[in-house]
């Protein structure tokens, strides 16, 4: 008895050893394909032209789907496969020479792209820089301000004081001011407020103010508020 009982065991150890080492395999192989998804990624940001080719982004394409084939339940490769979406939005809208019915396909993207963002959120609740992607997601989608405000509205919840929702309260409430209500506005507003006062955020604002809109509606605010940001001062 005592012999079966101790082979029952050594099984069970064998068994959880098996699975544990089959899970670990898929983990090790997921992460793999993500850090070669996110090389990818970053590889198009610093060289558009020559490397956001159409080969380049079906191999792309299959490792983002291995990606999520080994491990469908991390949100960082749910941000990854809507990072993906938005590239090849890109590149057919944008870099190829030919493709149909371009409006329904950037529909149908921005779409794709929006329910895996939803389930990274679903996954972790309290990233800000998720809710600001599906705030950037609705803009470009122009479901409505009010969706977009949403959206920030979360990310402000969760990291009020990040710099990602900070300049995503700048860049989306400045674009979207006209449609904006009175507690909308007064958001944007503190978020600008709170830029100007970190030096470290000044080279981005400073990007953001060659955009002649932005700088003209950003500048009104901060005249409003009494100060004197140098940027503002320039013809």
């Amino acid at each position: 008895m005592a012999q079966v009982r101790d082979k029952l065991c050594l099984l069970g150890v064998l068994l959880v050893s098996l699975w544990v080492a089959v899970v670990s395999v898929q983990y090790g192989l997921a992460n793999a394909n993500s850090y070669a998804v996110d090389a990818w990624h970053k590889r198009w940001q610093q060289n558009l032209s020559s490397q956001l080719t159409a080969n380049n982004l079906d191999v792309a394409e299959q490792v983002t789907h291995d990606m999520l084939a080994w491990q469908n339940t991390h949100p960082h490769y749910q941000v990854l496969a809507a990072k993906q979406v938005e590239w090849n939005n890109f590149f057919k809208l944008v870099l190829a020479s030919e493709t149909a019915n371009k409006s329904i396909l950037k529909k149908h993207n921005l779409l794709k792209a929006q329910k895996y963002y939803l389930r990274s959120v679903e996954l972790r609740p309290t990233w800000p820089n998720t809710y600001v992607d599906l705030a950037k997601n609705a803009l470009y989608r122009k479901a409505g301000s009010q969706e977009a405000m949403h959206y920030l509205s979360m990310a402000r919840k969760v990291g009020e004081n990040a710099p990602v929702t900070l300049f995503a309260y700048l860049e989306i409430g400045l674009s979207l001011w006209p449609e904006l209500t009175v507690a909308q506005r007064t958001q944007v507003a503190e978020a600008l407020l709170k830029v100007e006062q970190h030096d470290f955020m000044h080279r981005g604002l400073s990007q953001a103010m060659l955009k002649p809109q932005f700088k003209q509606r950003a500048c009104a605010l901060y005249l409003l508020a009494g100060v004197d940001y140098a940027a503002c001062a320039k013809a």
